[in-house]
Order: C-alpha cells, then sequence, then structure tokens
C-alpha cells in the first residue's frame, strides 16, 4: 500500500530498465536536461511502471555526461519525488559528481556496497576520506559486503573481518554470492523475487529491507 520510487541516477550506464524490462522513455532525457522547470506532470510522464508495483525512472537511451544536471537540479528531482512517494530508492553512478552531495545529504539511508577485494577496498577508503573532508555525516551510512564468503569459509569471513577493521567500519548486511540464476534474472529483466525466490541472495535482500522497515516503525512510534 506504499508508493515506491526507484531512480537510476547513472545517466550513461544505468541497468536498472534492463533488470526489469521496463521501457527507457524518451522524457527521461527532458527530465534530466530541464530539472529546473520540474513539476509534478513532467515527473509522472518520464517514469516508468513495473506492474503497477513500482515506478522507476530509467536512465535515458543514450549515454549522458553525468554532468548534465546540476546540483540545484537534482535537488529538485528529489524533492518533487519525496513529495509525490513515499519511498524514494536512489541508484548512483560509482563517480562522485558535483551533485553527489546533494543526494547524500537528502537520504536518510545511504547503502555503501564494496566487496571483499583489494580495489574495492581502496575505493571504500577514498570515499570515506571525501566524506570525512566534506564534514559530512557519516552516521547515515549503511555498509554492505557484497558477494560476502558463505557460512562455512571461515577464511573468508576472517578476511571480511579484518577488512572492515582497516577501514574502522562494521558490515550491517553480508550479501552472498547469488550466481547464476542472478545473472540469468538480470538477463531476461526478472526480480530475483518472481525468478528465483528462494535464491540466498534475494533471502538477504528481504532481510534487509525488512530491518529498514523495522527502524522505520521503531522511528514513527519514539516520534508519537
Amino acid at each position: 500500500g506504499r508508493r515506491v520510487a526507484l531512480l537510476d541516477f547513472n545517466f550513461q550506464y544505468g541497468s536498472i530498465a534492463t533488470f526489469l524490462d521496463v521501457p527507457r522513455r524518451e522524457a527521461v532525457y527532458e527530465l534530466v536536461s530541464e530539472a529546473s522547470n520540474l513539476d509534478a506532470t513532467s515527473l509522472t510522464q518520464a517514469l516508468s511502471t513495473y506492474k503497477d508495483r513500482l515506478h522507476v525512472l530509467t536512465a535515458p537511451r543514450d549515454a549522458l555526461p553525468l554532468d548534465i544536471v546540476s546540483p540545484a537540479d537534482v535537488d529538485a528531482i528529489i524533492s518533487l519525488a519525496r513529495e509525490s512517494f513515499d519511498y524514494v530508492v536512489i541508484d548512483l553512478p560509482q563517480a562522485l559528481m558535483n551533485w553527489s552531495e546533494k543526494v547524500y545529504a537528502a537520504a536518510d539511508d545511504f547503502y555503501a556496497v564494496m566487496e571483499i577485494d583489494m580495489r574495492s577496498a581502496q575505493n571504500m577508503y577514498r570515499f570515506l576520506r571525501t566524506l570525512k573532508a566534506e564534514d559530512m555525516n557519516l552516521d547515515k551510512l549503511r555498509f554492505v559486503l557484497n558477494r560476502a564468503p558463505g557460512m562455512t569459509d571461515l577464511s573468508g569471513k576472517q578476511r571480511a573481518k579484518r577488512v572492515g577493521e582497516s577501514l574502522g567500519i562494521s558490515f550491517l548486511h553480508m550479501v552472498p554470492d547469488g550466481g547464476k540464476p542472478v545473472v540469468s534474472c538480470c538477463d531476461q529483466g526478472t526480480p530475483l523475487a518472481e525468478g528465483a525466490r528462494s535464491n540466498p541472495m534475494r533471502k538477504e535482500i528481504v532481510r534487509m529491507v525488512e530491518k529498514f522497515m523495522t527502524e522505520e516503525t521503531e522511528k514513527a512510534t519514539a516520534a508519537g
């Protein structure tokens, strides 16, 4: 019963349209190139819908420069989306842009995803240094280890622990490698909930959402 919007802010190579098999609308280009004149109608025209359950802002059909939008444009898109939906989920490109700070500041929770390899750890280290240099609030960060070691992989678990300790972080979620079923679902444009419901990756994502919803309920109760 809640309205959810999923916004793909990777304007060059965003894949959400492929993963959900929804059309990339021409209005998306108009939205991102003229965001300063954004209103509820233009936002609605740019959104695709997945089975009437999820509203999606896909990446444009053509690869666009990531700086096609300004910080003010991003602010306008997020503000209008918040007015129109109960929950807004934003998928960001790996690159940091001059508008990235706007997304981070607007977020209630920011899920920082990494893997256990050295390259990913170094990138996370750089990202944290950047946030600290800009005096950004780190309390909203939720660290997620993707392709996490399995229950019986003790050496992998020790390695993940060392990586977390070296970065001074703790992983809120450990998402296992879903294997070929995940790749297959993505290629077919089918969500895991429909194509691989029992997949361990999907089960962990469900736990992530349940934890988030529990925290939301507790916040609402505390606020009266």
